[in-house]
């Protein structure tokens, strides 16, 4: 039996959260993913589960309310999300923001054109 891995996607763009969740589907049906519109939102969901954290978390830069790395700085804060994988996830490649990432321990995500190349990137996250 595969382990179930789970993950955790921050993005206020129904679109993008729907291709993500569709990508993810095609990877198999191991993968359970949560969602939430922005920062706050997944702030709330994190602390009201009482189980393990996600095993990845994928923050969009750009939203309302808590941005990505305002998200990230928080979850930072807590010891509890050490072992989750996390990533800005963002339309933006700006290398000052590839570098916020980095410091905060986190990986970059160029969202991709093609949901070819978004499997391909996730497949090799997941399966790491």
């Amino acid at each position: 039996m595969e382990k179930i891995i789970r993950c955790l996607l921050v993005d206020d763009d129904i679109d993008d959260r729907e291709i993500f969740l569709m990508t993810l589907t095609e990877l198999g049906g191991h993968i359970r993913c949560r969602t939430a519109a922005n920062g706050v939102e997944a702030l709330h969901l994190l602390e009201a589960e009482h189980t393990e954290p996600p095993d990845f978390i994928f923050l969009d830069i750009n939203m309302p309310r808590m941005n990505g790395l305002d998200c990230l700085r928080q979850l930072r804060k807590s010891d509890r999300f050490d072992n989750s994988g996390i990533f800005i996830y963002s339309t933006t490649a700006e290398p000052s923001l590839v570098e916020q990432s980095k410091s905060l321990n986190a990986g970059f995500i160029v969202k991709p054109v093609r949901t070819s190349d978004l499997k391909e990137t996730l497949n090799s996250i997941l399966n790491s």
